[in-house]
């Protein structure tokens, strides 16, 4: 039997889902970010620097529209214009380490090389006035992704399985979604989030559903500010979400199944049949994961662009 919290919680979760990582997950970071932003010199910067963009799709004066319009242009370019960023996204570091090793986690490809190398730049873009416009606006927009995807903890580790995109997996008994087959690690970008809840709350369906949920985990108690940033801080984040992924990512996973290939698995590999149990038991991290990313992001946008400096 559940112990009785978990139950609550799991009942909760069937009745009330609503949505959170995705692309609603980085609208509610970038949102909770741009809510701890509150020198309005730096709010201005952060604007202008948006502003510097050619023919920009995302526009407005308002810093949470703003910074929620642009939260997933980063995932949408590495598939596109700017392939060579893929790795940007993630840090492999092993399941069986415990740190961060630049050399073995930090390689570079024609994709990339990591998360972590990845901010340091374009936070050393975002600093330099002197840097033109367009790449002034596009370490903004990276930032503010790539933040988020550091408090993923399947961005921060591998088992020989791409950070969880090797295990095949149902969820709440189906195989498949828009995407293609479900795995552990889109589970935990999409799968697990969209069906995340807030007792008492009804935030299902996608439209505008950030800016509640926003303002729900806005009222719990905040994570601390990380103070003046350093790229230790970023190593430090990373071994965080690695360690998650290890005790509950992969730590709470149940005992694999052997598919079929006519089953509705659609595999003839070891699935893992996640669902209830699974989310409730992952819910709380999602949640705390979402609100240090927003703090976190507003820590590093204050620390880069505050005044005065030799660049402003």
């Amino acid at each position: 039997m559940l112990p009785r919290i978990l139950s609550l919680v799991l009942a909760s979760a069937l009745l009330q889902p609503v949505y959170g990582w995705g692309v609603i997950g980085h609208r509610v970071i970038a949102r909770i970010a741009a809510s701890k932003i509150t020198d309005e010199g730096v709010r201005a910067r952060v604007l202008a620097a948006l502003d510097g963009e050619e023919a920009p799709a995302c526009t407005g004066q308002d810093l949470g529209e703003r910074l929620a319009c642009i939260s997933s242009w980063a995932d949408d370019v590495r598939r596109t214009t700017m392939r060579f960023t893929a790795n940007w996204h993630f840090v492999d570091i092993p399941m069986r380490e415990s740190a961060y090793v630049e050399a073995r986690d930090c390689r570079a490809t024609t994709r990339g090389d990591c998360l972590i190398n990845a901010v340091i730049r374009q936070r050393a873009v975002l600093m330099n006035a002197g840097s033109p416009p367009q790449a002034r606006a596009e370490a903004v927009k990276f930032l503010v992704h790539l933040i988020g995807d550091l408090t993923q903890p399947l961005h921060c580790i591998t088992d020989g399985d791409a950070g969880g995109n090797g295990k095949v997996a149902t969820w709440f008994g189906e195989s498949d979604w828009e995407y293609g087959h479900w795995n552990l690690h889109s589970v935990w970008d999409d799968g697990m989030p969209r069906r995340s809840t807030t007792p008492g709350k009804n935030l299902a369906g996608t439209r505008g559903v950030d800016i509640p949920y926003t303002a729900i985990l806005l009222k719990r108690a905040q994570p601390p500010t990380q103070g003046a940033f350093t790229a230790e801080h970023l190593i430090a984040w990373s071994v965080e979400s690695h360690n998650l992924a290890v005790v509950q990512a992969y730590g709470m996973l149940p005992e694999p199944k052997q598919g079929k290939l006519d089953g509705p698995e659609h595999t003839d590999r070891l699935f893992y049949d996640l669902g209830p149990e699974y989310l409730a038991r992952n819910l709380p991290t999602v949640e705390l994961q979402l609100q240090r990313a927003g703090q976190r992001l507003a820590d590093l946008l204050n620390d880069a662009l505050a005044a005065p400096s030799g660049n402003w």
